[in-house]
């Protein structure tokens, strides 16, 4: 078994993909689902925003890490491989926040079947096959209007929780034998080896 851990451009595509499905967009084909020509953007444009029309329904999503306390609790099992190695898995929870800042004038359906859908089951099982898991504790979302060149851009947007379960795997040496050294009632040394 291999680490089982999202990195960042993962954890990126894992929800664009799920938000296309939720709300019926084509994806198409290839590694770079990032692509500025996509409805559902993991990245803001480098030319500027918006770099798109005012009655163009857009979404960007930002992922990543928070600060929680249950991301700071560890549990480590060790087994031992053979006599002379083990292997150590350190299992922990990453708590991640996906926002979306939906733009357009069909935002506010589009943040709406959002939220809905993110609690079918279909979506669970598409998020549980990468060990991620929704908080259900979703906010209400935010209609935040963003002006721009003297017009009113519409947006709403939605902050949810997700839980990732992580597991890290490192191999070592197994103790063959320690040596423990004892005194007696008499001050006299007493070696003993453990095998």
């Amino acid at each position: 078994m291999a680490d089982t851990i999202l990195t960042l451009a993962q954890l990126n595509v894992l929800f664009q993909t799920i938000t296309m499905q939720m709300l019926g967009l084509s994806m198409v084909p290839g590694p770079a689902l990032d692509a500025s020509s996509y409805k559902v953007r993991i990245a803001w444009p480098q030319k500027g925003s918006p770099a798109w029309k005012i009655t163009e329904d857009v979404i960007f999503l930002q992922c990543f890490e928070i600060d929680n306390p249950y991301n700071r609790q560890r549990e480590d099992v060790i087994t031992q491989t053979d006599t002379e190695n083990n292997l150590s898995e350190t299992g922990f929870t990453i708590v991640n926040s996906i926002n979306w800042e939906v733009y357009g004038p069909n935002s506010y359906d589009n943040i709406r079947i959002i939220k809905n859908k993110i609690f079918l089951q279909e979506y669970h099982d598409i998020l549980a096959r990468s060990n991620v898991y929704l908080i259900p504790d979703v906010p209400t979302p935010r209609r935040m209007p963003e002006k721009f060149e003297e017009q009113w851009w519409e947006r709403q947007d939605l902050t949810m929780l997700f839980n990732e379960l992580v597991i890290i795997q490192t191999t070592g040496k197994s103790i063959a034998s320690a040596e423990i050294n004892l005194q007696g009632e008499n001050g006299s040394p007493i070696i003993t080896t453990i095998e």
